[in-house]
């Protein structure tokens, strides 16, 4: 209560004294009716609170880059659509490239990276079915995205087809027990 008369250098020290860090981590203080008690177990806690937060950061950083252990598999599959025309829909065209990627978006904004399907049959009058069946080499556990263009002679591609996405699932069996007994 006798706060408000004390004169502003005696408020100060009362404040130093308030919220000075105590030189031992056992050390007690009383203020007021409130007891503040710093130990080693408060200074673990907080250790381990930093220790969590840097191993998050970590995770944070390097999470996207890393994958589990994918194993590479033979996948075959069959792709179907109908032939475009030289000029539009008129006459057949000259060649087609079939290429996939793990991002959908670098099929339409990175044609160029994306890895090519090789083996793609010439094209057909324009309006015939199409169909190509391909061998791959991909990871399990992976999203795979797949688009179509198509060129004239000279060549002038044409714009990304529609993409279609393939799953390739974890094909591997767990191991058998072999340790399996009656007790």
């Amino acid at each position: 209560m006798s706060v408000l008369r004390k004169t502003k250098g005696e408020l100060t020290e009362r404040l130093k004294y308030r919220f000075a860090k105590p030189k031992s981590s056992y050390k007690m203080r009383r203020f007021n009716s409130y007891t503040l008690r710093q130990t080693e177990r408060i200074d673990m806690r907080s250790k381990y609170w930093l220790a969590i937060g840097a191993l998050i950061v970590a995770i944070a950083l390097i999470a996207p880059n890393c994958k589990l252990i994918a194993t590479p598999t033979q996948v075959t599959k069959t792709f179907t659509w109908t032939s475009t025309g030289d000029d539009g829909s008129v006459g057949t065209a000259a060649q087609y490239s079939l290429r996939y990627n793990t991002d959908s978006t670098a099929l339409i904004n990175n044609w160029n990276t994306c890895t090519v399907v090789p083996g793609l049959p010439s094209p057909k009058i324009a309006g015939q079915p199409e169909t190509f069946t391909a061998t791959i080499t991909l990871e399990t556990g992976t999203t795979y995205f797949f688009a179509l263009r198509v060129a004239d002679e000279v060549p002038n591609w044409s714009l990304t087809s529609n993409i279609v996405r393939l799953y390739v699932p974890d094909s591997t069996a767990p191991l058998a027990v072999s340790n399996l007994q009656i007790i």
